[in-house]
Parts: structure tokens; sequence; C-alpha cells
């Protein structure tokens, strides 16, 4: 048996074309396939990769000449983006001689198995679609099942232990790359707010699909820590609307005379608080509010026309470019004092903080200098910073402060991320840290990665936080769901 390339003028032999198509969007999700011939005892005798990262690459065919005792071919067909592999096959055992063949990240692969048996007379045509909702769910060889349609709702047909093919191809289909229904982007349906004056506008964020994590930071090395970004999972998001900009002082001040209500009197700012950015002047009402906690945000946000804080996976949908997998909002570059603000803890704060830098890479006081004035130290005005802004027009995703959001600091090996495929999820947990996520004005560069996660111990986020290094750099801002 041998797999075989078509040729236009091959004369016909007994032999089974197919087609491979698939409806993942290329090269975003996927760039190669690897088809491997599987012998009964298990083993792969043989194995052939396509590199195809066009649209136009696709269906992709190839011939199978039957087997001299004419008994069936099993093909095990995978589908997966070429950047995404353990290394050498953790299997190698299983692999014949002479084959040595890079394993794919188990949770990146559209994994399905076919079984093709000889007809008669010359070649025939078959079809074999690798579905992206099968993505992550990996062919069962103990229990001979594989995903076929739809992994969301197996028990409706979406694994089968027979193999099938997917019947003869229509020469007149429109191309499938790209057509699966999750990862098409979805806009908005409802009206954002509009701008008042109090920097209070919402965005529309449309809904697609992408993996949240990020296998390239460097505090992996422990994958079941909190802090870990990986496991990388597949996500799918829901179209929604989130705020511009940080949630402002001046927003919280027109909530006040609105009947909102602030802690008590004995945590109004005072000298001791001065990190903290709430006046009732009007004098800093362009700041991020800060030292605010996540009880007290949470609260804001459902005074404010009954939304929510964000998911970290709607938080970092939105900062990585909705797909794109930016390491920063701004893209992959590393950050440079243009791109946001973050690293500004000035000579002024030296008291406050008991530390400062000045112009030391990598510290927290890289930004700013004594020449720059007291105003260039600590957060600033939101939506100042151009670069910092996402390709939906939210800023300060990146730096500024760092932003609550609706989560529980679990790792991403926890049950609640287990699935191959999240649509909206959202993981809490009781007696854990809190998640906030971004950069922030008095950490240094290493804190802006858009998949970097950062826990707040539930201690520093009761009532008016001032108190702690956490309550001076944590902002927020607010979403609501598409209607």
């Amino acid at each position: 048996m041998a797999l075989a390339g078509c040729a236009a003028d091959a004369e016909p032999l007994p032999q089974t074309v197919l087609y491979v198509d698939t409806d993942v969007p290329v090269p975003s999700f996927a760039d190669t396939l690897r088809i491997e011939v599987v012998e009964a005892d298990g083993t792969v005798s043989e194995s052939r990769k396509y590199v195809l990262p066009n649209i136009s690459d696709w269906p992709v065919s190839f011939g199978i000449v039957p087997r001299e005792d004419f008994t069936p071919t099993l093909l095990r067909m995978r589908l997966y983006e070429a950047s995404r592999i353990i290394g050498r096959n953790p299997a190698e055992a299983l692999l014949h001689p002479g084959l040595e063949l890079d394993e794919p990240l188990p949770a990146f692969v559209v994994d399905r198995m076919v079984e093709v048996r000889p007809g008669a007379g010359g070649a025939r045509e078959q079809l074999v679609i690798l579905h992206g909702e099968c993505m992550g769910v990996a062919t069962d060889f103990e229990t001979g099942s594989n995903c076929i349609a739809s992994v969301l709702d197996p028990a409706e047909g979406a694994r089968a232990g027979v193999f099938p093919l997917d019947g003869p191809p229509d020469p007149d289909a429109p191309p499938r790359a790209g057509t699966w229904e999750a990862a098409r982007e979805r806009p908005c349906t409802g009206v954002p707010r509009s701008e008042s004056g109090l920097y209070d506008e919402e965005v529309c964020v449309p809904g697609g699909v992408f993996f949240i994590g990020d296998g390239r930071l460097g505090v992996n090395a422990n994958p079941g820590a909190a802090w870990a970004s990986i496991p990388e999972r597949l996500v799918r998001i829901s179209p929604f609307f989130m705020d511009r900009y940080e949630v402002t002082v001046g927003r919280i001040n027109a909530a006040v005379r609105e009947g909102f209500v602030l802690p008590p009197d004995e945590h109004v700012p005072r000298a001791d608080m001065s990190l903290c950015n709430l006046t009732t002047d009007g004098s800093n009402d362009h700041l991020p509010m800060n030292c605010l906690s996540k009880e007290l945000a949470q609260a804001f946000c459902a005074f404010d026309g009954g939304r929510l804080l964000p998911s970290e996976a709607q938080w970092e949908y939105a900062a990585s470019g909705r797909g794109d997998e930016r390491l920063y909002v701004w893209g992959d570059q590393p950050a440079t004092c243009d791109d946001a603000v973050y690293a500004r803890i000035g000579p002024n704060m030296a008291a406050s903080f008991g530390i400062y830098y000045e112009s030391s890479v990598g510290r927290p006081g890289e930004c700013v200098s004594a020449d720059d004035g007291p105003e260039a130290e600590g957060s600033q005005s939101v939506g100042s910073v151009a670069r910092d802004a996402t390709k939906d027009g939210i800023f300060d995703l990146g730096g500024n402060v760092w932003e609550w959001t609706r989560d529980s600091f679990i790792p991403l090996t926890d049950a609640c991320w287990a699935a191959p495929y999240l649509v909206d999820p959202v993981c809490v947990a009781d007696g854990v840290p809190f998640i906030a996520r971004g950069g922030t004005w008095s950490a240094a560069a290493g804190a802006l990665p858009n998949s970097l996660r950062r826990g707040v111990d539930r201690d520093e986020s009761r009532g008016f936080v001032a108190d702690s290094f956490s309550g001076f750099a944590t902002g927020f801002r607010c979403v609501r769901a598409d209607p």
C-alpha cells in the first residue's frame, strides 16, 4: 500500500482518490496536514506531510493504492499549525523504521481517522472534511471513535466507531477553508453607548474564536501554576461591548452624584492615600479610578447600566486582537516607553514605594526621570498613549492600571478550563485570589504581555483599597453582552 499523488494523465487504477478539505481558518488556526497509515497493530507505517497555508491550497487530494490482499486501509489525518508542536513523537515505539515525526500539541489538532476500502474498477473519489469543531478532540483508539462533526453535543453523533468517509466530492462546491461558523466574525447587533464627556463610550468587540494563553511567555515553567499561561485553550467569544477607556475618576464622581455609594468617610483619600486618584474637585477626572476593590468595581458596573466586569477570556480576546495572537496590544514587538504607561515610579514616589530606579531597563522607574516632573509619574490620562490601542480602538489594555476581571486565579489546567472547546468561559472558585489583567504604571515591561495572569489576594480587595501595592496599581472597565 502507498500514498500516491494525483496526476491528470495517470492510468486509471482500482484506487481511491481522497479529497481532504477543512472549514478551519488558514493559516491562523492551521497550516499543516499530516496523513499517516495506521496498521492493524496500531503502528504507523507511512506518513506524508502537506504544508497548506492558503485557502487556494484546499482541498488537497491524493490516491490510495489498494493493498495486495485488498484489506481496508486506515488513515489518520491531523490538521494543525506547524508552530504548535511538542517536539519528537512521544510514541516513537509505534513508528516504523525511518519515521521521525514531530508531535503536534493535542489541543490544537483536528484529528480524524478514516477507513478506505478498495473499490472495483478504476479510481473512485471520496471526500473527508476536517471540522473546526473537532479541534482538540483526539481519536480514541480503544473505543474506535473519533470526532466527525460537532464536539458540542457528542451524544448527537459527534463520534462514530466506523471511521466513515463523507461521500464523493462536489466539484462545484465553494471553498470551505475559513467557513467554520464559530470562527467567523460575528458583529454586534446592538448599539454601543456614545461618549458623554466622561470617557464612558463603549466599543463593539465582534465575536469569534481564539486561543487563551500563550506558550511564548517565560512564566510557563510550571504549567499547573495559576500564573502560567498554558496550556492554551480554544475559546469562542460572543459579541460584547467594552468600555473604550478605563473607568475614570470623573465617572465615579458622576455616579456618586446619582446615588452610587462609596465606602464610609474613613476611607476617603487622605495623606497616606496620596497614590489614589480619587478627588472630588474635578482635577483628576481624566485619570483612571484606582484603589477600588473588585467588589466595588463590580458594584459600579452594575450601577452603570447593569453591566459586568469583563471575564478573563473577554479581556484577553480583545487585547490580543481577536484571534491575531498578539503578544502585546500593539503587536509582537518588545515594549518601549512610547507604547504604554508603565514603569512610572519616579523620584517623587520613592518615599511611598521605598524604591526608585531611574532609566534602568526592566525596572519600575524606567520610563520616567527627575527631569520629567511629577505629572509624568503614576497613572496617566486614559487614552493618552495611541500605541496602546486594540484593533477595535480600546485603550490602555496594555498599561496604565491593572484591570479587574470576573474570574478567579485558578490554573488553566483546572477542570473549568479542561474542555477542548470553551464558549464564553468564566472560571470562579471560593477561597482563591482574584485575577487582574494587563500592565500597570508601577510595574516594569515584563508585566505587559496580554496573556500574563496576575492574582490579587482577597484580603487586598475589600472596600476601598489604598494600603496595598495592588490598590494603587489596579483599576477596571466594564462590559455588557450584545443584546
